[in-house]
């Protein structure tokens, strides 16, 4: 597994450390958003790795790599006790949806700890079946059935950053990397926008006013040719981001303390190596896109 090793764990200590600033930036100190006080957040951590026992002839050849299953999660839960419990609750529920993991049904009354062990238990027993299933499978091949089974690898690395937590609204970016055999793991960014006020998730037609998407579009155009040092949109294609025109206004995007970030995995807009994209549109910038309850909020610190 060492040829993916040093991606998944730099990734994961990068979005560890700025988890940790944004987190002690935004738990204390944050003016505006009585709910916001109410509620607290705790990081939840599980991990779990396993190395399947092979012959030793794979052990033997360092240019095999040998079947594991690796999983570390960081994920953020928000707790409350009464009226503000209920918004926790639901929050917590949202926020586990938006992680998309696969296991169990999470039900309100969890822990995420109890939750998150229940998923990744249950994520290593069907690797261990189904790995279980392809050596009896592979067992009589002529070919070499370790080489085969080496790519036989599962990785997951994800971790929550609080992005905003103020004027009662809270968002946060979910960082993951995905490995699952073949060339190349992918990074990717999920995100979790939620209005504590109304207690319902926030979406990008909530946030911006009806015609405002050509304005947004356009900065967004103009953001992306800022970040890579272009000055026409033909020229991004240079630098890997071929399908420029698609960096348009979507659901895909989470508040800062600057600006509304909108975000762009790989394939989206661009090559695999260039990985994510992020773009910032500030506060300033959009402010006669935004709908006048969110302006004010997100306007007045």
């Amino acid at each position: 597994m060492t040829r993916s090793k040093s991606l998944p764990l730099l990734l994961l200590l990068g979005c560890l450390a700025s988890s940790a600033l944004l987190l002690s930036g935004c738990h204390k100190g944050d003016s505006g958003g009585d709910i916001n006080h109410q509620i607290s957040w705790q990081t939840i951590h599980v991990a779990r790795e396993y190395t399947d026992t092979l012959m030793p002839v794979i052990r033997q050849d360092t240019s095999l790599a040998v079947p594991a299953f690796t999983v570390s999660l960081d994920l953020l839960e928000p707790t409350a006790e009464g009226d503000a419990g209920v918004i926790a609750d639901a929050l917590r529920s949202y926020l586990v949806a938006c992680h998309a993991l696969e296991g169990p049904d999470y039900e309100a009354h969890m822990s995420m700890q109890s939750y998150l062990d229940s998923v990744v238990a249950q994520g290593l027993e069907g690797y261990v079946s189904d790995l279980t299933r392809a050596k009896t499978l592979m067992r009589d091949d002529s070919e070499s059935p370790t080489a085969l089974l080496s790519f036989f690898a599962e990785e997951m690395f994800k971790s929550d950053s609080l992005t905003y937590n103020q004027a009662d609204l809270v968002s946060i970016k979910i960082s993951q990397y995905d490995f699952s055999g073949g060339a190349n793991g992918a990074t990717s960014i999920r995100s979790a926008n939620y209005d504590l006020k109304h207690n319902t998730p926030v979406t990008v037609h909530q946030l911006f006013a009806d015609g405002s998407e050509d304005k947004i579009d356009e900065l967004l155009l103009a953001a992306l040719m800022k970040s890579f040092g272009v000055d026409s949109p033909d020229a991004l294609a240079d630098k890997g981001v071929y399908f420029y025109e698609e960096a348009k206004m979507g659901e895909y995007f989470y508040l800062t303390s600057e600006g509304v970030t909108f975000y762009f995995n790989p394939y989206d807009i661009a090559a695999h190596f260039v990985g994510p994209i992020e773009l910032t549109l500030p506060y300033a910038d959009i402010a006669g896109c935004l709908k006048d309850e969110y302006k004010q909020r997100l306007m007045t610190e």
